[in-house]
């Protein structure tokens, strides 16, 4: 009888067992896969949670949310910032004439131009074909002025006519002198006559404009937007022509004599910039550090020109002091801190993309931002993105709420710290580590120039300039601020030509009161506010 042929009784449990050993196997590894991703990232959002636990230990009510709550209302009537954008729409075209260049650079002319209607028959665009407006771009070093600009120009254009052209050539000459005149120098007979038929033209925006002096606050109609980035800034942008007008009236009015006239234009320019004080975006302080840093200029320039009564001086001087005490640096990362963490949240949530995001990444290689960008597809990834974000923006708050002086080697040390993360990390808190040392630069300018106002009711009072800033304790100021850079008492000298209160500036080193009032940031060069003789003032050019 034939058998049946039987599977080898030692090799087909040994397969059975080998299969039941991989699916095993492939079981384990599965579930310690999926157990290893939910504890990394249930460690992830730990990490956050922490993240945003300090901050709201730290510093309550920090969210974008929170921060515009307690902004405070502002009614319409004594809103700055809608004066700004009443004075901007009354400005004339091509103002003031010697920053336009002749000829729109990379022009050329139509050969069927003259068959065109004129402009003003020309029907006005649609809504729709009006291009978008200006969006905000991250803050760049240039961004910020490098001197005092009392005429806060728009910078050289190309010379479409070529370097040649002696009537360009002339109105680049004339710009250039008119925007470096000496502050004790009145203008010249050309000077004067183009600038009183520039102000002639612009009559009616300055009528508006010359109200900011009695609306110290203001809020922009700024709408922030999700991914932070992109937020609008465009009626923030145009108040920089208004200040331009204020700035020339104040510069006509000293040279006409109306030397409270011309402080009231520059109280003005302090109104525009106290528009921004508490707007929370690093390019809105940046706007304010310019605007503040016109009206000093122009209050130098004002006091060069002749005497004003200590009235008006003391209320300058309480205006200056407010302005030094602004913590511009505070108000700036706590908005970044705030806008940045919101758009990480809306990527957590899937609502955005860090692709959304314009520009983001542009200032590390490519390859190390495609790697910082693939590995937030990595379960958790973004959320500890977002807590390494908070916690290096939470210091970075609780560095600006120190006093300035004592701020600089926290910053250094941060901004080191800094360099060390991701590329996304070091790109999302890049505006804070631009803004501080122009914050200092400008305080330290503010706090010298109510020094100086301080020290020129001293000369005043006592026909004589003080001494020491001592002597100007307790009856013209409560104490000698300190120098923003070094932590020492601001500096002061007298020469031949007055008195000068002055900071030892960024590199620390105190170089006896030599400034450069057009480029501050020159080695060897110190920061300060300047005073002239009486018999100095006013000089004829």
């Amino acid at each position: 009888m034939t058998r049946p042929i039987l599977p080898d009784s030692d090799t087909a449990p040994s397969r059975w067992r080998w299969r039941r050993l991989l699916l095993l196997g492939l079981l384990v590894v599965a579930g310690l896969a999926a157990g290893g991703g939910w504890l990394l990232v249930s460690m992830k959002n730990r990490q956050l949670q922490a993240a945003l636990a300090e901050a709201d230990q730290l510093d309550p009510g920090w969210r974008l949310e929170d921060l515009d709550a307690k902004r405070p209302v502002i009614p319409d009537d004594e809103n700055s910032a809608l004066t700004l954008i009443a004075a901007y729409q009354k400005m004339p075209p091509k103002w003031p004439e010697w920053d336009i260049p002749l000829q729109p650079p990379e022009s050329l002319p139509d050969p069927d131009e003259e068959d065109l209607p004129p402009a003003e028959a020309l029907p006005a665009p649609r809504q729709e074909e009006i291009p978008p407006p200006e969006r905000l771009p991250p803050p760049r070093e240039e961004d910020f002025p490098p001197g005092e600009d009392p005429d806060l120009g728009e910078g050289e254009m190309p010379n479409a006519r070529g370097s040649d052209d002696p009537l360009e050539e002339a109105r680049r000459q004339f710009a250039d002198a008119f925007g470096t005149l000496y502050p004790p120098v009145r203008f010249n007979e050309e000077q004067e006559r183009r600038l009183r038929a520039e102000m002639k033209r612009a009559a009616d925006a300055l009528a508006v404009a010359r109200t900011l002096v009695r609306q110290p606050r203001g809020r922009h109609p700024i709408t922030v937007s999700m991914d932070w980035n992109s937020t609008l800034i465009t009626t923030v942008q145009d108040s920089r022509g208004v200040v331009q007008l204020l700035a020339l009236d104040a510069r006509l009015r000293a040279h006409d004599g109306d030397l409270e006239g011309a402080l009231a234009s520059c109280h003005a320019i302090f109104n525009a910039g106290s528009s921004l004080r508490d707007e929370p975006a690093t390019i809105c302080m940046i706007v304010h550090i310019v605007f503040r840093s016109v009206a000093v200029a122009l209050v130098e320039r004002v006091l060069a020109q002749g005497e004003v009564g200590d009235d008006a001086l003391a209320a300058l001087q309480g205006r200056l002091e407010e302005e030094a005490a602004l913590p511009l640096l505070l108000v700036a990362v706590r908005g970044e801190r705030a806008g940045w963490d919101r758009f990480l949240a809306a990527v957590q949530k899937g609502e955005l993309k860090v692709s959304d995001v314009r520009d983001l990444g542009s200032s590390g290689g490519r390859g190390e931002w495609f790697d910082d960008y693939t590995r937030l597809h990595v379960p958790g990834a973004v959320a500890s993105a977002r807590a390494v974000v908070l916690r290096k923006m939470n210091q970075a708050v609780e560095i600006a709420k120190l006093p300035p002086e004592e701020q600089r080697a926290r910053i250094d040390e941060w901004d080191a710290s800094l360099r060390k993360e991701s590329t996304l990390v070091h790109c999302l808190c890049l505006g804070s580590m631009l803004i501080p040392r122009h914050v200092w630069s400008d305080g330290a300018r503010a706090r010298c120039a109510a020094v100086g106002v301080a020290v020129e009711r001293y000369r005043r009072r006592h026909r004589r300039w003080p001494d020491a800033l001592s002597d100007l304790t307790p009856q013209f100021l409560k104490a000698v601020p300190a120098d923003p850079f070094d932590g020492q008492p601001l500096r002061y000298r007298k020469d031949e030509e007055g008195a000068v209160v002055y900071s030892v500036g960024p590199d620390g080193k105190d170089d006896g009161g030599a400034f450069d009032k057009l480029d501050g940031r020159q080695p060897g060069s110190d920061l300060g506010f300047r005073l002239w003789e009486p018999a100095l003032r006013g000089q004829r050019p």
